[in-house]
């Protein structure tokens, strides 16, 4: 008896443990202390949701948490709405953020309570919440009015290195909360659109939406950039974010780029190459072969060596620009560097740090956070391996060289290989992970084949046909067309399709094969964030690529030339005018 009375006595202490949830992470992380404990302490965090802060955050609890903030703001917001109701919850929170116009369901009156949401998401569902304060109009112009910037009632762009992932929906929710500082990126100019929000995330963000609403105060720096300016004398410039001259370029710059990372690049012609400038507009390095930036990593005339930017030293080799474009891993952006001293590869990002030592033999592009690399140790190594974004071994190895094949291009999981001027490939993809895909790819028909920074393979067969397959070996879609690459900042295929006079023209093609633009035009243009423009017709027209028309663009005289930087595109027409307009279409100069 008395053994039982102390079961029932253990059990009871569990049970009034469990009631108060004492095996719940109540810890958050030690950036969020700081936000979290004033958010606590406003009452912006309902009890129910003061725990498992790391953990991803559920719809349902989003709403509750943005509900419970705009009542804490103006309880009038919330009764303004007239309720929507869903089959799959009858929360309140959800049918108030529903019925202004914060969150919609997703498809036949279901509104999925307990799915997580995207980074993107979160950043619209924030948006709509700054919409309905009563002082939004003022607050929206908060660092127009501090900064006396272009256009005073327009909201920069930026452009992330990952921007091609971010939908229709949350271009311009993305580049609000960016601007305000209610959300910012995870590192390497990512904003990381596609990954969920966790709990403390969600915390700190609302926390500064409370702020906005409530005292009219961006929570975040101020953004200030530097934009190229081409004038009609064929001179080059670099104007602020309100239009001023910073930067005045000599008159032997033929041309000038982005600044990134607080450098740029100018193109000075003939014998005297590029070079690189400073915020300042002083020179930090001149004479350059420029084939392309790895952001702080810029390569020399001489193609073995590479200046590093951040710390002005000299290192080795960036693999041509074929094999290592910018592929983004996971807010990672990761070039292959061979050593000058062991002849080895190892990896730099693109702030110039080592992020791991040369020790690969062979080493190639990241696709999805995967890369391929020949086994470190001996420089004469058969065997190829996946590593991930943290290096780690993702595959027991691929002994290639020794059964006669050799490397031809490779990028995250997908690696194609040639023997006697025969092509095949192999991919980790899937149900048939590691299977050598000759059959399907038709090799012995293969003129030429490599991998796209898209991770698919190009494919030049024999009988003048092209093809791109994608890394589980199936047919994409054939194309008429020779020379095409994936562009990587507006996420589409860049096919060259002929010239009228001296003016080439292209066809852009979507990652599933269809043509977006068919037509010839005057030229063709990256903005980034998943946009491009055409300029045709004196017009010019932003396209997503998803092949959505953003705008349309139209200047008073003929539009002499074009370009993007940062996400604004400037113009200039033949009567000396020039302009300035955000790529969703809205006028700053």
């Amino acid at each position: 008896m008395k053994k039982m009375k102390f079961i029932i006595a253990v059990l009871s202490i569990i049970f009034a443990f469990q009631s108060v949830n004492v095996w719940a992470d109540n810890s958050y992380s030690s950036w969020a202390e700081n936000e979290i404990k004033e958010a606590l302490s406003l009452g912006l965090i309902p009890e129910d949701l003061q725990s498992n802060y790391t953990e991803a955050i559920t719809r349902e609890e989003f709403c509750i948490l943005v509900v419970n903030m705009l009542e804490k703001v103006n309880e009038d917001i919330v009764a303004s709405g007239s309720a929507i109701y869903f089959d799959d919850t009858d929360n309140e929170s959800v049918t108030s953020a529903a019925a202004l116009g914060i969150v919609a369901g997703v498809g036949d009156n279901k509104f999925n309570p307990d799915g997580n949401i995207t980074r993107q998401e979160a950043s619209r569902m924030l948006y709509m919440a700054c919409t309905l304060g009563n002082n939004y109009e003022d607050f929206k112009t908060y660092f127009s009015d501090k900064l006396n910037e272009m256009n005073e009632a327009v909201i920069l762009p930026h452009i992330f290195t990952d921007g091609t992932d971010i939908q229709n929906w949350g271009q311009e929710s993305i580049n609000y909360c960016y601007m305000y500082g209610i959300m910012q990126g995870i590192g390497g100019n990512a904003f990381d659109p596609n990954s969920t929000y966790s709990r403390e995330q969600a915390y700190l963000t609302v926390l500064r939406v409370y702020r906005l609403m409530k005292d009219g105060e961006a929570a975040g720096d101020e953004k200030t950039y530097l934009y190229r300016k081409y004038s009609d004398d064929g001179s080059w410039s670099y104007i602020n974010e309100k239009g001023e001259t910073v930067i005045e370029l000599n008159s032997d710059v033929f041309a000038a780029y982005e600044f990134w990372g607080g450098y740029a690049v100018v193109d000075r012609g003939g014998t005297l190459g590029f070079s690189v400038i400073d915020e300042n507009g002083n020179s930090v390095a001149e004479g350059l072969k420029y084939s392309g930036r790895y952001g702080n990593l810029i390569p020399l005339p001489n193609e073995n060596e590479t200046l590093n930017l951040k710390t002005g030293e000299i290192i080795g080799e960036c693999l041509p620009v074929a094999k290592a474009d910018w592929v983004l891993g996971e807010g990672e952006w990761l070039v292959p560097v061979k050593d000058l001293n062991s002849g080895l590869y190892g990896y730099y990002d693109i702030e110039g740090n080592m992020r791991e030592e040369p020790k690969y033999s062979e080493a190639y592009a990241y696709y999805n956070g995967r890369a391929i690399v020949r086994n470190y140790g001996t420089v004469n190594s058969n065997t190829h391996r996946i590593i991930d974004r943290d290096f780690v071994w993702l595959n027991a190895g691929w002994n290639f060289v020794g059964a006669g094949y050799n490397a031809s291009s490779a990028a995250g999981d997908t690696f194609v290989t040639e023997k006697d001027g025969k092509y095949g490939f192999i991919s980790r993809v899937g149900a048939d992970s590691g299977k050598f895909y000759d059959n399907e790819f038709d090799y012995p028909n293969v003129v030429s084949a490599r991998v796209m920074t898209s991770g698919d393979v190009y494919v030049e067969k024999a009988d003048g046909t092209y093809v791109i397959y994608n890394n589980t070996g199936n047919e994409k879609f054939e194309s008429q067309y020779a020379d095409i690459f994936f562009d990587n900042n507006s996420g589409v295929y860049k096919a060259y399709a002929g010239s009228t006079g001296d003016t080439p023209y292209y066809r852009i093609i979507s990652k599933d094969g269809n043509e977006i633009i068919t037509a010839a035009a005057d030229e063709y243009g990256e903005i980034g964030n998943g946009c491009f423009y055409y300029l045709n017709n004196n017009a010019i027209t932003i396209y997503t690529n998803r092949g959505v028309v953003f705008n349309t663009i139209t200047a008073e005289g003929t539009i002499a030339d074009a370009y993007s930087d940062n996400g604004v595109i400037f113009i200039t027409d033949n009567n000396g005018g020039f302009k300035a307009y955000t790529y969703l279409g809205e006028e700053l100069l």
